[in-house]
């Protein structure tokens, strides 16, 4: 396994310090920790070209010369800058690492509010195009969305550097997303550079570098951070449309095994008027048996109801036991309003035989004072279907199989809407 050489040293033509060089013949200038000063390596006295503010000294989280096993090889941290865009009238900053490895060149670990990308330089243009209506480029099969533009001005730098260091370099930056890849540009006096980067954890950047203590906790949603509700999403959904299928066969098979059989029907004439009341003209039904599995009775109620209404109670009564189920049915049908019809279904009830007591009823309204006028006759017919299928659950069922996976649709719209509310297009 092929190891990183030492860093050579310099001293630092201001304040005599050793100045580490890690990157050996790829450094073109290098910044004293101690000063500040920038430093032209490819002088041969070494000239100083400038010097950062030490008021705007920034500490970074992983020290110069940390090594780390990171993007398929063992880098190690030879610069460091601090970096921030004004929006609004507000400094928002990030820091960005310079990790060089001799056999792989260079990459860049960018941090922002605890959020990690491993970034390297493209040697290539994208290809410009458009995705919903944003500005998008295209690189190796796969779209990234614009996602803003801004100038970025390097604030503080220490370490070394591959290019001319200077004090407040500003470049127009603009990036591109595609979670959890990134593209961004930087364009300066004519020159444009590419890179493309992957997000990473805080966790496996302290792993990658066997960094103690924990790294800093993610603030917000980085702009291209991949969004932990995606994969339960479609989870989600594919398990709801399995329960869905699995639910719909279960309720045709339901209809395909009940046996659906009339063990009733018996027609009625109820005459309303001041001798209807409850009880004076009930009636019971031929005895009929419920054979087989319990099983649930559905009882239909058909009138020739119009434009007035009826009270029925039922008592279904078992032959043998002597035990009743008692229910009651109000029937109106007043100018489209209600139905004539009704049907209630009762059960499971055990097999055995039965008779069912029909106890029709009408009195007047109480609260009217004028007489109420006699309804006619009513005709209607009962019956009993033994072994029937229930319909209701099934929507309902299917509703409440909906929620999870609407649920995590609206937590991962909510993380896109907070991705994309830091963006050049927040708010459209």
């Amino acid at each position: 396994m092929a190891t990183v050489p030492k860093p050579k040293a310099l001293e630092c033509p201001n304040c005599g310090s050793a100045v580490e060089v890690r990157g050996f013949g790829h450094a073109v200038s290098a910044v004293c920790n101690h000063c500040l000063s920038v430093i032209d390596t490819k002088s041969p006295s070494l000239e100083i070209i400038g010097k950062f503010n030490n008021k705007l000294r920034v500490t970074p989280l992983i020290p110069l010369g940390q090594r780390g096993n990171i993007d398929g090889g063992t880098f190690e941290i030879i610069g460091f800058q601090d970096r921030h865009i004004n929006v609004e009238g507000t400094e928002y900053h990030w820091q960005e690492y310079l990790l060089f490895n001799p056999f792989k060149g260079f990459r860049y670990l960018i941090h922002y509010s605890g959020h990690w990308n491993v970034v390297r330089t493209l040697h290539a243009i994208p290809e410009y195009t458009t995705k919903m209506g944003k500005k998008a480029m295209k690189w190796q099969d796969r779209t990234y969305t614009h996602f803003q533009s801004a100038t970025a001005t390097t604030g503080f730098v220490i370490g070394e550097f591959p290019w001319r260091v200077k004090v407040g370099e500003q470049v127009m930056a603009n990036d591109y997303t595609s979670a959890p890849y990134s593209l961004s540009s930087e364009s300066a006096d004519m020159e444009i550079n590419w890179s493309a980067g992957e997000y990473i954890t805080g966790d496996a950047v302290w792993k990658a570098f066997n960094l103690k203590d924990s790294p800093p906790e993610a603030q917000g949603v980085y702009f291209n951070q991949p969004n932990p509700h995606t994969g339960l999403v479609t989870a989600r959904w594919r398990t709801c449309w399995i329960l869905w299928g699995l639910t719909i066969v279960m309720f045709f098979l339901t209809n395909m095994f009940t046996k659906q059989e009339e063990v009733l029907s018996r027609e009625f004439v109820f005459v309303p008027g001041p001798t209807s009341a409850p009880g004076s003209q009930a009636s019971v039904t031929p005895i009929f048996e419920l054979k087989g599995r319990p099983a649930n009775v559905r009882f239909t109620t058909s009138t020739d109801l119009v434009n007035q209404w009826m009270y029925v109670n039922y008592a279904l009564i078992n032959d043998q036991s002597g035990g009743a189920r008692d229910f009651g049915r109000l029937i109106a049908n007043f100018g489209g309003d209600g139905s004539p019809n009704d049907n209630i279904t009762i059960g499971p009830l055990a097999p055995g035989r039965y008779y069912l007591r029909v106890d029709p009823e009408w009195q007047p309204d109480p609260n009217v004072t004028i007489a109420t006028p006699v309804p006619r006759p009513v005709k209607f017919r009962v019956r009993a279907i033994h072994d029937t299928p229930i319909h209701w659950p099934l929507p309902f069922i299917l509703l409440v199989l909906l929620l999870p996976p609407i649920a995590a649709t609206f937590r991962k719209l909510a993380f896109e809407g907070a991705r994309w509310s830091e963006s050049d297009y927040a708010g459209g």
